[in-house]
């Protein structure tokens, strides 16, 4: 199993397959299509990270550092709720395929973000993460 940033056109198209598999098909948050794909909304400012066997992905999760975040809609006022940093991180769209859904995959992926806030952290110093938003509905974990 690879665990990677997705930088290719080839897994973006998985990420939005199995954006449609899951929040459409398993956890009906929105509308089926024909095409079934699913391209999120803030789809332009996440960074994915994809867990891929051979060629095939296999699970993702995906982070932006810019407010609005997909919570900030959900909840009014959100940051009434939420600690003063200045800055933050939203973690959302974790996913696994079923087959997968019992084996390490959600570990390495949360892993791999961690390691990323942390490089994030030392190498860029305007860039501080003090605070992740972790917003997960995974009724198989």
């Amino acid at each position: 199993m690879i665990i990677k940033r997705a930088t290719e056109a080839g897994e973006f198209f998985q990420i939005h397959q199995l954006n449609y598999k899951t929040f459409v098909e398993e956890i009906p948050q929105h509308q089926q299509n024909t095409e079934k794909i699913l391209v999120d909304k803030f789809h332009n400012k996440n960074q994915y990270i994809v867990a891929k066997r051979n060629d095939k992905l296999i699970g993702m999760v995906c982070y932006n550092l810019q407010r609005p975040f997909s919570l900030d809609e959900k909840i009014s006022n959100l940051n009434n709720y939420l600690p003063e940093f200045t800055n933050l991180a939203e973690i959302r769209l974790l996913s696994v395929i079923p087959e997968e859904r019992n084996t390490k995959v959600v570990y390495r992926l949360f892993k791999y973000v961690a390691t990323e806030f942390d490089r994030l952290n030392r190498y860029c110093n305007h860039i501080r993460n003090n605070k992740a938003i972790t917003f997960v509905y995974a009724p198989w974990i």
